[in-house]
């Protein structure tokens, strides 16, 4: 179906079946589309009517930048997709980037630079800079020379006068249990709400939600029916984390259970605090500091210090007939 300029941003009327696809579309995270779902030009009016919307929007907005250069670059040739695919880590693999950072041919790319920008062109003004990462702006995008300078700019003073960037992502935040990251016999009701299994052995769970930016991330957990065995809160920073495997087994995953126990890369630690049917886990992750507070029912319990990742799942890991409440309000500062 042809847009005919049916851009919001420019303030011509829309039409009522793009709006829905685009409110729709604004409740999938990218990295689960793939580029050939998407017409530059329908990429346009997703992002154009969820700019200012105050609706939530579930992808981080380096992610989106990631995502257009991509579709762009898979127009003009394999190569090009090939070559910038490995110039733009996801968000998973930027510290492994920023590590080891691979050899790029600017040579070659400054041969096709002009037609990626042509292609992005439309895309920029909807996509908000001040929303990603200074080190990924000033390493990552910038490098590039695709985005006009007065943008980045605006950007690094956004930073300078208020020591921070915008959330991460567009719009208000909505969690809910995504069953794409979910042990085989995890099941969500409730309008993704409450999460439950028929498994006997231990399975886990992620939010919509990746934390990503820079801030204070909180969110509560009710718990609603224990597990014949534990029941872990918590997060984890592993792009190969196996949702079927207890969480408790695996690197770079914290989680406080309810027998007490808080497992991290340390170890584990045994804490005279245990929760059970009916109490609220509230957990508050600090990513300048990063670190994870947990609570009981509204009361601090402890603290542990993360080990300085730049993403991080919030999770829980269960088994029958445990069920949990994820309430949707994801409060920032």
């Amino acid at each position: 179906m042809p847009f005919h300029q049916k851009t919001r941003g420019e303030g011509i009327v829309n039409d009522p079946l793009f709006d829905f696809l685009a409110d729709s579309v604004a409740k999938i995270h990218f990295d689960n589309i793939p580029l050939s779902t998407f017409s530059i030009e329908a990429l346009e009016y997703v992002l154009s009517y969820t700019f200012n919307s105050n609706e939530p929007f579930f992808t981080p907005e380096y992610t989106i930048f990631r995502y257009s250069v991509l579709l762009a670059a898979q127009q003009i040739d394999l190569d090009t997709y090939h070559m910038l695919e490995a110039r733009l880590p996801d968000l998973d693999d930027v510290e492994i980037f920023f590590e080891d950072e691979p050899e790029f041919n600017h040579k070659k790319f400054n041969k096709v630079r002009h037609k990626i920008y042509r292609l992005i062109h439309p895309l920029i003004k909807f996509i908000d800079f001040r929303r990603i990462d200074g080190s990924i702006l000033s390493r990552i995008i910038e490098p590039l020379g695709l985005i006009p300078s007065s943008i980045i700019i605006e950007a690094y003073r956004h930073y300078s006068t208020n020591k921070r960037n915008l959330p991460a992502t567009r719009g208000i935040t909505k969690i809910y249990w995504d069953e794409g990251g979910s042990g085989d016999h995890i099941y969500v009701i409730g309008e993704g709400s409450v999460a439950t299994t028929n498994h006997q052995c231990y399975e886990n769970i992620r939010t919509n939600f990746v934390v990503s930016n820079n801030g204070t991330f909180e969110w509560d957990i009710r718990i609603e029916e224990i597990g014949k065995l534990e029941i872990c809160v918590g997060v984890h920073a592993n792009s190969k984390f196996n949702y079927n495997l207890f969480g408790v087994c695996q690197k770079n995953t914290w989680l406080f259970s309810s027998a007490g126990i808080l497992y991290s890369h340390t170890g584990s630690s045994f804490f005279n605090y245990k929760f059970s049917k009916g109490d609220q886990i509230t957990l508050q992750l600090n990513m300048n500091d990063q670190t994870l507070v947990f609570s009981l029912n509204g009361k601090k319990l402890l603290i542990t210090e993360l080990k300085r990742k730049r993403k991080y799942y919030p999770i829980v890991s269960l088994n029958h007939p445990a069920k949990v409440r994820l309430l949707p309000n994801l409060r920032q500062s």
